[in-house]
């Protein structure tokens, strides 16, 4: 850092937090999270979101959960997500710029990383802009009260390939479906 510039690394370290993982590649990870590009965008109340537990997967006869179905992933009211959209700059020619909101957003926040997808059920409920997961937690952070954006979710194209085929047929979706889709 600059000498005079009123910045010190330890100010610098305090500003970053303190990541919760000990093993050096995740710590040095996380504290590139901090590094990320984003955007502020709305300024959250305490009361604005919540944090919940993970959904995981039954237990299996061990006792064990094998999944965390919603692991990362969090949630923010359609109310919330326009407020965010129209705060974010966003190239010309962008979702945003044809009005439509994005369905999810890749978020920083007090120390939580993740996505956020819109959603009626969770933060109706719980009278919240935000729902957060438990495994959103990457850092322990001073309090701050902007919501940071990294990327909305956008139109891509797409094609069927084996996994994806492999995935849709594990759902019943019988294989006469993709045999006629190549006729």
């Amino acid at each position: 850092l600059e000498s005079g510039c009123g910045l010190s690394a330890e100010h610098v370290r305090r500003w970053m937090g303190t990541p919760d993982d000990k093993f050096p590649g995740k710590y040095a990870a996380r504290l590139g999270l901090c590094l990320s590009s984003t955007q502020d965008t709305i300024v959250l109340k305490d009361s604005d979101y919540a944090i919940l537990e993970d959904i995981r997967s039954w237990p299996d006869e061990y006792g064990i959960c094998q999944y965390e179905m919603t692991d990362g992933c969090g949630e923010i009211s359609p109310e919330t997500a326009l407020r965010v959209a129209e705060s974010l700059i966003l190239p010309k020619g962008s979702i945003l710029e044809a009005k439509e909101v994005p369905s999810a957003f890749q978020v920083r926040f007090r120390g939580f990383k993740g996505m956020v997808m819109q959603s009626l059920e969770e933060p109706a409920r719980l009278n919240r802009h935000i729902v957060f997961r438990r495994s959103q937690r990457k850092m322990r952070i001073a309090p701050g009260n902007r919501l940071e954006v990294c990327q909305v979710s956008k139109f891509r194209v797409c094609w069927l390939n084996r996994q994806i085929i492999s995935v849709l047929e594990g759902l019943s979706i019988p294989c006469s479906v993709f045999v006629n889709m190549q006729r």
